[in-house]
């Protein structure tokens, strides 16, 4: 479930801006699931360049203009008991592939998503309701224009991917929580969480390539 707001926000948020909340889904004593796709390429896509601009000394025609190569998306979810009305399980993967063609790189810009999530809920008493969380959302990006001229050569491009501390072998977000019931008036959630992901950009080119830009 996602809740956007862009006003009254709750006065414990950190912004006075845009809000996202996101509620993810979590098992049941029954089991479901649900698979996803969809797929597109430049097959299903006209051609909408001027015409004057194919009779240039260097014609623009559509395979060296911006153009949608690929799009994909699909996924699954699955969910259900690990032991009836004690412990649950559910669990998701969704993956994007979305391929741009740059004239003013002359590469394919390149975009990749991937999102694993996965979540356990057990009644460990009577009043506590244990939940265990895993996400970790992939981004790599190839041939990521690095917006300072009007061309550039591909290996000046960036390649973007995901970055992790090293003194952790825990990558994505992880978190835990304690829900105790206290009372018929009182209510006690308890939570840690861990996140260790981040950007890495390095140019396509290597690091030891030289590039220079005039204004």
């Amino acid at each position: 479930e996602v809740r956007v707001s862009t006003s009254g926000n709750d006065i414990r948020d950190r912004t006075g801006g845009l809000t996202v909340d996101l509620i993810v889904k979590r098992g049941g004593n029954e089991y479901h699931g649900g698979v996803r796709g969809y797929y597109a390429n430049d097959n299903l896509q006209a051609s909408n360049v001027p015409e004057e601009l194919t009779h240039l000394t260097t014609p623009v025609t559509h395979e060296k203009s911006d153009h949608l190569e690929h799009s994909s998306d699909y996924g699954f979810d699955f969910g259900g008991p690990l032991v009836k009305d004690r412990a649950w399980f559910y669990g998701s993967y969704s993956s994007q592939d979305v391929r741009l063609y740059r004239r003013s790189t002359g590469a394919v810009d390149s975009t990749t998503l991937r999102n694993p999530f996965g979540k356990v809920n057990w009644q460990a008493t009577g009043r506590d309701l244990v939940n265990v969380l895993y996400y970790n959302g992939y981004k790599i990006k190839d041939h990521r224009k690095p917006g300072l001229a009007t061309t550039e050569a591909p290996e000046a491009t960036f390649h973007q991917d995901n970055f992790y501390s090293d003194s952790s072998p825990l990558h994505g977000l992880w978190k835990v929580a304690d829900d105790r019931v206290l009372g018929s008036n009182a209510f006690l959630s308890m939570k840690y969480a861990y996140f260790n992901t981040g950007v890495a950009l390095t140019p396509e080119g290597g690091f030891d390539a030289q590039a220079g830009f005039n204004a």
